[in-house]
């Protein structure tokens, strides 16, 4: 019956859960412009009878169990504008006849057990808007003529084996909305040129080996949002103008080298909600830096060596707050407001002691990390069954509440105890003088 469809235009068959190979009816359907069999069950080798349907402008076969590798062929399908292979068992090689798709929009072949390098002629695909080879096993570096590539608006080759830098190139991608080239195995510096790219939303560029500055360049990004920069070698200071990036909500820049003082412009940046600097070497004072940034509820600094105290000005909207492993000094500060809307407060392994805050008591569910201080335990907190308190000093006997409680309870035993001695001392003295109703007391008290 599919067969007889001879003027069928566009077939959608995703999302189904069809489990079949596809039929060789299909190929019968030669007026066919748009085939989706996305998000199904489809099993077998990569569909050789689609490869007739020369007139495909839409072809995705994604999210499926498909095998074996794309054949060559697939560079005589010239009209394609869509092509989505992702999600499957496609193995072996990209084909080099693969750029032969110049009239390409959208290339998506993630998360196959692939192998080779990228086509290092990829520039030749002029037409390309989103290209993802995410988590591909791909090696070889990025091409250097990927900088042709001036339409790209989407771009996801991270997770790869890739190596090398990053092509200078890529800076004239202007178009670029989404950068991700993460867990890439990427050497060399941060082009500078990345700051022409003044359409960047998303830049993803954390878990490589990245080294040198974070260039001021990159504060040039006034649209950007999300910049993860983590888990690389990156050194030097945090870019003083980093406040000019006036809407960045994600800011990632832990476990590098970085040095230098917290820079007072990112209390500008009132879009802020994420930032991480823990596993680092900044130092100076944390300052008033957060005390304006109404979104802000993920802060860690922990793991640098940051000096000074806790400071009171600080965003009453933060929940997660972790400034554990520096030389600060001083108290939690009583007046915090911010206490009583805290989940995760960590100050382990600083110089800070004196009592933990009441307004701890009243919050409605909080952690608290004070191993390797000084501060000592709050009674008042035991009528609170939210607050949990590890690593206090032997004040607390190792800062638990719980063992705090047993303590207290272990000081009313003996005094219940004592009690209980003295009451039948005079009970028994009672007895040698004959009191009456001794025998009635005896039953009541007890």
């Amino acid at each position: 019956i599919l067969g007889s469809l001879t003027t069928l235009r566009a077939l959608h068959l995703e999302d189904n859960s069809l489990t079949s190979s596809v039929p060789i009816a299909i190929g019968q359907l030669t007026h066919l412009t748009l085939f989706d069999v996305s998000e199904n069950r489809m099993y077998g080798t990569f569909p050789q009878v689609l490869l007739t349907l020369t007139g495909l402008t839409y072809l995705d076969v994604s999210t499926n169990f498909l095998t074996s590798t794309l054949p060559p062929a697939i560079g005589n399908m010239t009209n394609l504008l869509y092509f989505r292979c992702g999600t499957n068992s496609i193995s072996g090689t990209l084909p080099s006849t693969l750029v032969q798709l110049t009239n390409l929009f959208h290339l998506h072949v993630n998360f196959n057990p692939m192998e080779g390098a990228i086509p290092s002629n990829i520039g030749l695909m002029n037409r390309l808007h989103s290209l993802g080879l995410h988590n591909c096993g791909l090696t070889g570096g990025i091409p250097s003529s990927i900088g042709n590539l001036s339409l790209m608006t989407h771009m996801f080759i991270g997770y790869n084996a890739l190596g090398g830098s990053l092509p200078i190139g890529i800076g004239s991608m202007k178009r670029l909305f989404k950068l991700d080239v993460n867990s890439a195995l990427l050497t060399g510096v941060i082009p500078s040129v990345l700051g022409d790219l003044t359409d960047l939303q998303h830049l993803f560029l954390f878990d490589n080996q990245l080294s040198g500055p974070i260039p001021t360049e990159i504060t040039k990004l006034r649209v950007l949002r999300y910049l993860y920069l983590y888990g690389n070698q990156l050194t030097g200071s945090i870019p003083l103008a980093i406040g000019d990036m006036e809407v960045l909500g994600f800011l990632f820049l832990h476990r590098n080298i970085l040095n230098g003082t917290i820079p007072t412009g990112i209390g500008s940046i009132q879009t802020l909600q994420y930032l991480t600097l823990d596993l680092n070497s900044l130092s100076g004072s944390i300052g008033t830096v957060f005390g304006g940034l109404s979104l802000l509820t993920n802060l860690d600094m922990a793991n640098n060596r940051l000096t000074g105290v806790i400071p009171t000005e600080l965003s009453d909207s933060i929940g997660y707050l972790n400034v554990g492993s520096n030389y600060l000094n001083g108290t939690i500060p009583s007046g915090l407001s911010i206490l009583q809307t805290m989940q995760y407060i960590n100050v382990s392994s600083n110089n800070i002691d004196g009592n933990i805050p009441t307004e701890l008591c009243s919050s409605n569910s909080v952690r608290l990390d004070v191993t390797n201080t000084a501060i000592k335990c709050y009674a008042g907190c035991l009528t609170s069954s939210e607050v949990f308190i590890t690593g206090a000093s032997s004040d607390c006997h190792n800062g638990s509440i719980m063992t705090e409680f047993l303590i207290i309870m272990g000081t009313c035993m003996c005094v219940v105890l004592i009690s209980s001695v003295i009451y039948r001392l005079m009970y028994t003295k009672s007895m040698e003088m004959g009191l009456k109703g001794a025998d009635n007391t005896e039953n009541n008290e007890g």
